[in-house]
């Protein structure tokens, strides 16, 4: 098992493992939690889970609250937004979600309750996301002040369509933050036994969902689909016999798809020909609960969209320059990248961050690469492109220099994209193109000798392209809609 990876010699787990200077509170208590939910499904090594428990209870200072001696890389529960309040709630929250490890830990996991109704008690909960954290872990534990932390949280929010939400909606998506509060306020209202105000919010949780039937992030989509099938449980057992079909205007049938219950947890799928425009009517017979979902995804490039964004540089999270260094007769191009929280992101430091930077074509990162210290934990590299795992991001530069080797002599060289984002709060980011001027500018004739008399004569010099079968067939792709129907199932 890949996370086995990230356990420490300690017993506990870190983002890095054990080049990590500490193990961590919040992700052993995350990890603790996945794998207790994996039992059902998956042999666990119940060891595993005894050794990181013991980790655990060792982090539990007198007054019941849990202490971080590594990294919180979710931005959300550092210290500036709860501190121990955020990390106590959710280390209970994992003690109590699976009756084994509340049992074996009920001492701590008293001592820990009582800390968070004190703070609930003393108004002290500021942050509506740690708010959120308390309310699911007091109506877990069944405390009687669960209600009033529910309630709280409510009255908190603005009410939109029967839905409570705490800071507007971005135009594309909801904050990551935003889908796990209102998620954890659908566990505590089906916990709290109180089914019938978490309908609306139950079907905007599912309305937010991407093309791919997750959220933002890990974190969001974990809790999302938890908070999902927790409360289409409440339903009782159904048994799944679903015949769904997608029919043109002209009656033509053009997809189907049949849900029963050997493929009821399995994502179906498939693709419809955008090509006339139509409308599509869709049918659903038998019985069972399924949720469909239509995506539609254009490939447009705008010149409108790329300087609306350079405009808004103002109001992005994080400041990022991007300079190439690449002259024409030398081999070694170097790309300096520098990127800093801005002020308006009204934080002082992230949780993990990634920079993805995209590499020109015919360019790839040099053998001796990105060297690793104690911002830069990680590096990968793909095809096209290099993805730095950064520890944080304050509002101090953080600069990188890119060493690049040409791989290939490619003319007509497009831009590439550098983009930073939080890694638990993706909306959380800054774009950047930039492009080698005189790769982008050179021809395949400077390639290929003058007037191109080594090139193939299939060369068209006016389009500058090689007219290949297959090319101009390719180059007819954008701006064209490709629509996809998925269907999720809610395990019941």
């Amino acid at each position: 098992m890949q996370e086995l990876s990230y356990q420490r010699r300690d017993g506990s787990f870190s983002a890095f493992g054990d080049s990590d200077p500490s193990g961590s509170t919040w992700l052993t208590a995350f990890v603790i939690r996945c794998f207790m939910q994996a039992k059902l499904f998956i042999v666990i090594d119940q060891n595993v889970v005894r050794v990181s428990g013991n980790w655990l209870s060792f982090q539990q200072a007198a007054d019941g609250s849990f202490l971080e001696p590594g990294r919180v890389i979710h931005t959300e529960l550092q210290g500036g937004l709860g501190g121990s309040t955020a990390l106590t709630a959710y280390v209970l929250i994992a003690l109590l979600e699976v009756n084994e490890t509340s049992n074996t830990y009920h001492t701590q996991a008293s001592a820990a309750l009582m800390f968070l109704e004190e703070r609930l008690s003393e108004s002290s909960i500021s942050s509506t996301y740690v708010l959120s954290l308390v309310a699911y872990a007091l109506s877990l534990a069944q405390s009687p002040n669960a209600h009033m932390a529910v309630n709280e949280l409510i009255g908190r929010a603005s009410i939109t369509d029967g839905v409570p939400l705490w800071s507007p909606l971005s135009p594309r998506e909801p904050r990551s933050a935003d889908i796990e509060m209102v998620s954890y306020l659908l566990l505590s209202l089906y916990r709290l036994e109180r089914i019938s105000e978490g309908v609306a919010i139950m079907k905007w949780l599912s309305q937010q969902r991407n093309s791919f039937g997750g959220y933002g992030s890990t974190q969001d989509t974990v809790v999302a689909l938890q908070a999902l099938s927790t409360f289409a449980s409440h339903g009782g057992a159904i048994t799944n016999n679903l015949n769904l079909e997608v029919l043109r205007e002209d009656g033509e049938r053009v997809a189907v798809f049949f849900i029963h219950q050997d493929n009821y947890l399995l994502l179906q799928s498939d693709q419809l020909d955008p090509e006339p425009p139509q409308q599509y009517t869709v049918t659903a017979s038998g019985q069972g609960l399924a949720v469909f979902q239509l995506n539609v995804f254009y490939n447009i490039k705008s010149e409108e969209l790329m300087r609306r964004k350079r405009e808004a540089q103002d109001d992005e999270a994080f400041n990022l320059h991007v300079e190439l260094h690449d002259l024409e007769k030398e081999d070694s191009p170097q790309l300096f990248i520098c990127t800093s929280l801005s002020e308006s992101s009204g934080l002082n430091s992230t949780g993990m961050a990634i920079l993805d930077i995209g590499l020109l074509s015919g360019l790839s990162l040099a053998q001796d690469g990105i060297q690793t210290n104690e911002v830069v934990k990680k590096v990968e590299t793909e095809p096209g492109k290099v993805i730095v795992y950064l520890d944080y991001v304050t509002t101090a530069d953080l600069c990188l220099t890119v060493p690049l080797v040409p791989d290939h002599r490619v003319a007509k060289v497009q831009g590439a994209v550098v983009s930073v984002y939080d890694y638990y709060e993706p909306a959380r980011r800054t774009v950047r193109v930039y492009t080698s001027e005189w790769r982008t500018s050179s021809s395949v004739c400077s390639f290929c000798g003058e007037d191109c008399q080594q090139c193939s004569t299939e060369y068209d010099d006016d389009d500058d392209h090689y007219d290949f079968p297959s090319s101009r067939g390719s180059r007819l792709l954008s701006a064209v809609p490709l629509v996809t129907l998925l269907v999720v199932i809610l395990g019941l």
